[in-house]
């Protein structure tokens, strides 16, 4: 998708350098810490945005990533991440390890390994995914493909995840899953990005959003204001939500970047009759040496101190090569 490149010929690094979900999270670009998922931008450029859109993965250069987390413990809760993507003449290639955006194989002991492999070629990009479990002991498995098309040329970019339904055995009995769609596009005029994208997580789940944003360079980084309108279908419940963001990244130093962001509802209305408070704050730093990035957000965020112990959480590191 085409992306916003924001002075990085400034900030010293290449687009590519910036590719984690703590990132994301303290842009407030909807990533989840909890469940590991975010899908990246609409308009911020960050390696994440392959989740969206495969073609975004012709604007990166080789590069090897991890995500920091918890290692699996016979085969569950294994929250660690990673991934290899190599530029080579013909296009780029890569694969991740135990991404979360997609898939649906279900299980109750154990969770499904997972794969999901790149390929990317001038304006198009494709992504493959595919996981698998099998406990003979418990009488569960499954299997099951998603798959991933992006394109990206000039102001218009548009993309499509699809993940079918399938049916695999949980404890000796047939589970189904519902299919599963990320369809969206954006399109660059003057100096706004309008977006729009359509989620369904099952057939009673669903959301539509629709928004603008505007990314401005300054001095070391950028600054972004964003307007959005989300309309969620949960069940027989239909809610909107319009809301607002804005935040900041700047490099203080030549190894080190800060960010911040803010986002809060501006009006709540539907079925569930439910209107809140909602504001949330986004922090983060980045360390760069030499090649290499380390990432993470704030870890005191949210008590309104700075503190100096476990100071980065969600740690990533990026090694550009």
């Amino acid at each position: 998708m085409k992306k916003v490149l924001i002075g990085m010929s400034v900030l010293c690094l290449s687009a590519g350098a910036f590719a984690s979900r703590a990132r994301m999270a303290a842009l407030s670009q909807g990533t989840d810490l909890t469940t590991r998922t975010g899908k990246g931008s609409l308009y911020l450029d960050d390696n994440r945005n392959i989740w969206r859109s495969a073609a975004a993965l012709n604007d990166l250069g080789s590069h090897v990533t991890v995500e920091f987390g918890q290692d699996a413990v016979s085969g569950a809760g294994g929250t660690v991440e990673g991934g290899f993507f190599q530029s080579m003449d013909f296009g780029t290639i890569g694969m991740q390890l135990n991404n979360q955006n997609y898939g649906n194989v279900a299980s109750n002991v154990a969770d499904p390994g997972r794969l999901d492999v790149f390929f990317a070629r001038n304006h198009y990009g494709v992504r493959v995914g595919y996981e698998k479990i099998d406990i003979d002991s418990v009488d569960t498995e499954g299997s099951g493909f998603d798959f991933g098309v992006g394109f990206d040329r000039g102001e218009l970019s548009a993309w499509l995840n699809y993940v079918p339904s399938i049916t695999n055995t949980v404890g000796g009995a047939d589970t189904e899953a519902d299919a599963a769609m990320n369809l969206g596009l954006t399109y660059e005029m003057s100096s706004y990005d309008l977006f729009a994208e359509y989620d369904q997580a099952d057939d009673d789940n669903s959301s539509i959003t629709l928004g603008a944003a505007r990314v401005n360079e300054i001095d070391g980084g950028f600054h972004f204001q964003e307007l959005s309108l989300n309309q969620t279908k949960a069940g027989d419940d239909s809610d909107m939500d319009l809301s607002v963001a804005f935040g900041i990244e700047h490099k203080a130093a030549s190894w080190l970047t800060w960010r911040f962001s803010l986002r809060q509802s501006l009006l709540q209305t539907g079925d569930s009759e439910t209107s809140t408070r909602d504001t949330q704050l986004g922090a983060g730093v980045s360390l760069t040496m030499g090649e290499m990035i380390v990432d993470g957000t704030v870890t005191n965020q949210s008590t309104g101190q700075l503190g100096t112990d476990n100071f980065m959480s969600n740690v990533s590191m990026t090694y550009m090569f």
